[in-house]
């Protein structure tokens, strides 16, 4: 599993007016803490960040153990002097086929609705002028439970396909219950 998660307006404002509402709007440690619970996911940055900043000064931001874990950026896709219509996305498509990651599940966490094409199953959008909140958070998290309790290695057999039936079934019945269905259901 990879997430792909923008800077400004999701972990720090799009327009900050000054260091101090910069500083105060930071959503790293709330973000930080939802992937603690699942070191196998891999983070790629796919902010506008990249252009002027290397990976090691965008690790910086992050804690040690979350640093280590931002495998890459994704790569700006050529400005044809044109708006591009789901250009994130594109990029995020560009990087995985790039490093033969294709065939894995990713979520993206991002303020520009508008930089992926519909359905939009796999972004997580948040509004720029909250950024990575509580509610953004417990998304997230269930989106990553979805996606990584339903999958075990055959040579790691923790549970029956029965039990694996029986817990794929739970998540999701958990996730109606709730009423937070979305379009990004695997089915």
């Amino acid at each position: 599993m990879i997430v792909f998660v923008s800077m400004a307006g999701v972990l720090y404002p799009s327009q900050p007016q000054s260091l101090l509402d910069f500083l105060a709007y930071c959503r790293i440690p709330r973000f930080e803490n939802v992937m603690r619970d699942f070191p196998d996911v891999d983070i790629v940055i796919c902010a506008d960040w990249r252009e002027f900043r290397s990976l090691s000064q965008l690790r910086v931001l992050f804690s040690a153990d979350i640093a280590s874990r931002i495998i890459s950026s994704t790569v700006l896709t050529r400005d044809i002097g044109q708006y591009q219509f789901a250009r994130r996305e594109e990029e995020i498509l560009d990087w995985l086929k790039e490093h033969d990651r294709e065939s894995e599940q990713w979520i993206a966490v991002d303020d520009a609705i508008w930089q992926f094409a519909p359905p939009r199953h796999r972004l997580i959008a948040c509004q720029s002028e909250v950024g990575f909140d509580a509610e953004i958070a417990k998304q997230l998290r269930r989106q990553l439970e979805l996606n990584t309790v339903i999958e075990f290695a055959p040579s790691q057999n923790y549970f029956s396909k029965k039990e694996v039936r029986k817990r794929r079934i739970q998540s999701i019945n958990t996730i109606l219950m709730r009423d937070c269905i979305k379009d990004w259901l695997p089915f």
